[in-house]
């Protein structure tokens, strides 16, 4: 026995030394510099493919740390520089059809920049003309090789900085110019040939600002443009040209290499081309990242600034040029989507799924657990959400996300060209299309409340008009056959409504309000329609025998589609539509930027493209400019909103018209709508 414990000790102390020994062989020297060598491949080739999802951090406090000084003094001249913009074409000089006269900025030397002396300590550009680049300049170049697309790209790009500033606090000074109104209305929403307004150009150049605010918290493409690119290009190819060099000399007819008199290491063929392919990966892998920086967004437009200024000083046509001219046209992985182009969907009532027996529910151990911890810890008052009599009751999900149509792009573009801008919570809409007797559904979340932020949320609107939207959807007898014309108003104001409702449940803080009254509401209402629809057999049945009241969000949802049911079927799916599409416009504005960044990580949501869209419009807050305000000019009225006169409604009409132009019917091509079948129906 004492002898097997024995030689199983030495064997240990035998292969222990031999393996000490081998590691500190020659032999183990080279194979530990290729396994570094092979991991340091791999972590490159690694980088290089998925190099551009890199992100700095989600942490603001890490991004702001990261960007306090440069991004703060950027945001600063731009706004000090808009704040003078207007003054740099006096009276019509300026035509936004062509960006004449606009001196939206692209692209300057940060350094040559200076705290101005005076009242204003306004930071001025001290560079040469030559070297600030606007969009005028960039308009104004008929050169073949600057492209529309790149065109579009720099004007993305300009108005990326002007969003920028809000981020960091900036006012908007240009917001409440006629030619900031002029340059959105007559030169992004400017028709063409045909008389349309290209709708998808005007989506397309918001989604690339959008593109450039992501790349610039939460990529590297940002520190690669507003730093040094000669000394980024520089130490690009002098690494590549090391490494190179290293493969050269790597590859040399060496054959024996002697550490000590007696020990030799003969290198084979084998570890010479394994070193040599790996070295001459490495510096293929620094080269292609910079080359695959041209075909980004960013690459494009300093390839569009660096043209112009070689342009002006006659110095252009090298063949470095040319080959950054092939590449911004090839289409890079980096320029994909950044927008998953998809609406979230939720539907009150078909989402609510309630279980018919909760009684055995309440027989469950771990349930009734859960209930006393609840119950013990209070959390009914703390927080309405956790509310554990309402959470056997019914479970509430919203429905999967849809393709954003192009239809509801065109809606809303077209709403927003005839509005010019003046947007309501839906009442001009109504009173366009002669529905006066509906705007009590959308004043009474005014009544009763003097605190401007209760009276900014819209959450009683929303709901109320999406009970009476769903409602309005159940398919009858009448229903055999649809028009185009009127399957398009269906689809807008379905998928609008729905998708109002789904930022009220997943992103309350880009609507109107206090986000927790918004979410406050929309629990109670869901609670509601789940107590109502638990106990009814036919949902729509159950709807018809309800009395019309308005004591709640609910049964006024009710008292809506009733009136609603009373009009023509076309009336009212246009009704609808108009009304989704400008109440969407409405709530759109917002303060809440980091919000908005904020989801931009997490793919975007529609409504960051409509908030971006309406700031370059001017259009910062909603404001006053709705037909409350109108309508105030008027006599009072001796009845009430519901039982107003005709000759009142059309003296508001007639004064609404004078501010906003006769919301007139959304034709789309033809083929163009989705068939009915693909809205969902309540069953």
């Amino acid at each position: 026995m004492g002898t097997s414990n024995h030689t199983v000790v030495d064997y240990s102390l035998v292969w222990s030394n031999r393996t000490k020994d081998f590691w500190k062989s020659p032999r183990g020297t080279v194979i530990r510099i290729e396994v570094l060598v092979v991991v340091a491949a791999i972590a490159l080739l690694f980088l290089a493919v998925f190099g551009s999802q890199r992100r700095r951090s989600r942490n603001f406090l890490v991004q702001k740390g990261r960007l306090a000084s440069n991004s703060f003094n950027l945001s600063k001249l731009v706004a000090d520089f808009m704040d003078q913009e207007h003054t740099n074409s006096n009276g019509s000089s300026y035509d936004p059809a062509t960006m004449r006269g606009y001196h939206y900025l692209v692209d300057w030397p940060l350094v040559e920049s200076k705290l101005g002396a005076g009242t204003s300590y306004a930071t001025v550009i001290t560079a040469d003309a030559a070297q600030v680049i606007d969009i005028e300049r960039i308009w104004l170049c008929n050169d073949m090789s600057i492209s529309s697309d790149l065109k579009d790209t720099c004007l993305s790009f300009s108005l990326f900085h002007l969003l920028r500033r809000r981020f960091f606090g900036f006012a908007c000074a240009e917001s409440s110019q006629p030619k900031t109104h002029d340059f959105f209305f007559k030169g992004l929403l400017s028709k063409n040939e045909d008389g349309v307004i290209d709708y998808n150009r005007v989506f397309r150049l918001i989604e690339v600002e959008l593109a450039f605010m992501y790349d610039f918290f939460f990529t590297k493409y940002a520190l690669l443009y507003y730093g040094s690119k000669k000394a980024s290009t520089t130490m690009s190819l002098v690494s590549a040209t090391l490494v190179l060099i290293l493969a050269c000399l790597s590859s040399t007819p060496v054959r024996k290499i002697y550490f000590k008199p007696q020990v030799s290491l003969e290198t084979t063929t084998a570890d010479v081309i394994i070193t040599a392919l790996l070295l001459v990966c490495i510096a293929l892998l620094e080269l292609l990242q910079l080359l695959l920086y041209w075909t980004t967004i960013w690459g494009r437009v300093s390839f569009v600034c660096q043209y112009i200024r070689e342009q002006t000083l006659d110095t252009r046509g090298s063949c470095c040029m040319r080959f950054k001219e092939i590449l911004t046209k090839t289409t890079g992985v980096s320029n994909k989507q950044y927008y998953r182009d998809r609406l979230g969907q939720y539907c009150l009532i078909s989402s609510i799924l309630y279980d018919p027996n909760p009684s055995k529910a309440m027989h469950c151990l771990p349930i009734r657990i859960l209930l006393k911890f609840f119950q013990c810890l209070n959390v009914v008052t703390l927080y309405p959400y956790f509310d554990p009599h309402n959470a056997i009751d019914y479970v509430a999900k919203p429905g999967k996300p849809i393709k954003l149509p192009a239809q509801v792009k065109e809606a809303l573009v077209q709403f927003l060209e005839r509005s010019q801008g003046i947007l309501t919570n839906g009442e001009s809409s109504l009173v366009s299309n002669r529905a006066c007797h509906l705007l009590w559904a959308c004043r009474q979340l005014h009544l009763g409340t003097s605190c401007l932020q209760k009276r900014e949320n819209q959450s009683h609107l929303i709901l109320t008009w999406h009970i009476a939207t769903c409602y309005s959807n159940v398919p009858t007898d009448e229903d055999s056959t649809v028009g185009e014309e009127l399957n398009l108003h269906l689809v807008v104001a379905i998928i609008l409504s729905r998708y109002c409702v789904y930022l009220m449940d997943s992103a309350p803080k880009l609507l109107p309000g206090h986000h927790y009254d918004t979410s406050c509401v929309f629990s109670e209402v869901r609670k509601e329609a789940g107590r109502f629809l638990r106990s009814a057999e036919n949902r729509y049945e159950a709807m018809k025998s309800l009395p019309e009241s308005t004591e709640t969000i609910f049964q006024s949802g009710v008292k809506l589609v009733k009136q609603l049911q009373e009009m023509e079927k076309g009336t009212r799916w246009k009704v609808l539509a108009d009304f989704w599409t400008e109440l969407l416009l409405y709530i759109a504005p917002s303060d809440n930027v980091k919000e908005h960044i904020q989801l931009l990580a997490n793919g975007g949501e529609f409504i960051t493209h409509l908030w971006a869209l309406l700031t370059h419009a001017g259009i910062l807050d909603r404001g006053q400019r709705n037909v409350v305000d109108i309508e105030n000019a008027l006599p009072a009225p001796t009845t009430r909103a519901t039982d107003q006169p005709a000759t009142h409604g059309n003296s508001l009409q007639r004064m609404v018209q004078q501010q906003v132009n006769p919301v007139q019917n959304v034709r789309g091509t033809p083929n163009a709508c989705t068939a009915p079948s693909e809205v969902e129906g309540i069953e």
